[in-house]
Parts: structure tokens; sequence; C-alpha cells
């Protein structure tokens, strides 16, 4: 998501904006706590997909925050990343020739 005022000549379009030409099934892991993207832009975000026709799945992790799959960070989360990775292998595996 990106509001007109925050695009410029090195991103002049909104991520968003691409959506309709989108390919490959999307998959979206998110903190629940996080604030880039913020749950309504998500929603906003599916909102689109779902427009569109695209094929994805979004799943939010409780008490884990932004980066909470980065090892070196501070909000990393042990549980929430097994699971997330769980999500991810899955995914794949429906989803890939």
């Amino acid at each position: 998501m990106a509001p007109p005022e925050q695009l410029n000549a090195a991103h002049p379009v909104a991520p968003i904006d691409l959506t309709a030409d989108l390919s490959a099934p999307l998959l979206g892991i998110f903190g629940a706590d996080d604030y880039n993207p913020t749950r309504l832009q998500v929603e906003m975000t599916e909102e689109v997909l779902r427009r569109h026709g695209k094929t994805y799945e979004f799943h939010f992790f409780e008490d884990a925050g932004h980066s909470f799959m980065t090892t070196d960070e501070l909000n990393f989360r042990v549980e929430q990343t097994l699971q997330a990775w769980e999500r991810i292998f899955d995914f794949m595996e429906r989803t890939t020739a």
C-alpha cells in the first residue's frame, strides 16, 4: 500500500495497483502486532486479490510483530516462526508443480 503522496520517480506505482497482473499464488505471513503492513492494509489487499480472482492465503500469528521470523531481531518469535514455516512448506506443496 502506498498513499499517492509516497509515490515518486523511484516508486511510481503502488504494489497493490499491480494485483491484476499477478500470475503466481501469493502467501502472506504476518505478525498480528505488525505495523507495516497493518491489518487494515492486509484486509484491503485481500479485497483486491479476491476481486481479481487471485489465489492467495494470508496468515496472522498472535504475539508477533514485524520481522518475527528474523532470528537476529528483537521481535524474533520461535514458536510463531516454526508455525509459519509449516504454512510456507504446505503452501508450496499445494501450489507448485
